[in-house]
């Protein structure tokens, strides 16, 4: 238990982590009224209010009473962050839990949430942790709540949030995946010019970029071409922009400074090298 409430107090700056680990701290004590005991003890849940408590007292009942808890405090932020937070680690990879959660109604819970608290981030983190979660089991049911929608109007809500535009690319691309109707869906409510300003704007994120550009493929096949050749010139442009390039001194990227003289030549001269070395390889195989 010491090492647990240490935990907390380390993590207390990041919703996510602490979550987490309050989840496990929960679940070694048997009762609500020992939970609330424990985290007063470490003096560890400023500000929280025994929400976490509360969410923890319901994770232990199933989650059919964490969606019962998520409908009876929709309309207050932390609480909603807490319970979607438990029943994204409650659904993650279990296809009976994530059966239970659509029966209870969570999708349209989901949805809603991701509406009503759009402004506030770590609702919506918590609500994309949830959506990921539940994706590869109720795509159809996610779809149908209008969840495409709700998640593309949260990330433009919070369109300089890298953790957000990040998650949420993720989050669709696992929603849509396989499912016809989902692609629809996002293709109608603007999805390829938010996953477009995402990568905009996250261009050093490589698996984002990954991730975006086969979405854009397919919500509609080919549109991904673009935004790779534009990765490309990116990366082609810093190459040139080394300052060790020798193509770079001879090049345009010195417009505004003396050209170095004989860059040109040294940059051939260099490529002609090369060449040599790899005829020089070739023959060597050849040979052999």
């Amino acid at each position: 238990m010491p090492k647990l409430l240490a935990a907390v107090r380390e993590t207390s700056d990041d919703p996510a982590a602490l979550a987490n680990v309050l989840l496990v701290l929960h679940m070694k004590v048997t009762s609500e009224e020992e939970a609330i005991e424990a985290l007063r003890d470490g003096n560890s849940l400023p500000g929280f209010s025994g929400l976490s408590a509360e969410v923890a007292a319901k994770a232990k009942e199933g989650v059919p009473s964490l969606c019962a808890f998520l409908a009876d405090r929709k309309d207050h932020p932390e609480a909603t962050m807490w319970a979607m937070d438990a029943l994204a680690s409650s659904t993650e990879g279990s296809e009976s839990s994530a059966a239970e959660a659509v029966a209870a109604g969570l999708p349209g819970l989901l949805s809603e949430a991701l509406r009503s608290h759009r402004w506030t981030e770590d609702v919506v983190e918590a609500a994309i942790r949830l959506a990921t979660s539940l994706a590869p089991f109720a795509a159809a049911d996610l779809t149908e709540a209008d969840l495409p929608a709700a998640l593309l109007d949260a990330m433009r809500a919070s369109d300089a949030s890298y953790q957000i535009q990040s998650t949420g690319v993720r989050a669709l691309l696992a929603v849509t995946a396989h499912h016809v109707p989902a692609l629809k869906a996002s293709l109608d409510a603007g999805a390829s010019q938010v996953v477009r300003a995402a990568l905009d704007t996250n261009p050093e994120d490589g698996q984002l970029q990954w991730r975006g550009m086969n979405l854009l493929d397919a919500l509609k096949p080919g549109q991904g071409d673009e935004v790779r050749e534009r990765s490309l010139r990116r990366s082609y442009s810093s190459f040139l922009r080394r300052k060790d390039s020798k193509a770079r001194l001879g090049g345009s990227f010195v417009e505004r400074k003396p050209v170095v003289p004989g860059a040109s030549e040294a940059a051939l001269a260099e490529v002609d090298e090369m060449a040599e070395v790899v005829e020089d390889d070739d023959e060597d195989e050849d040979q052999e």
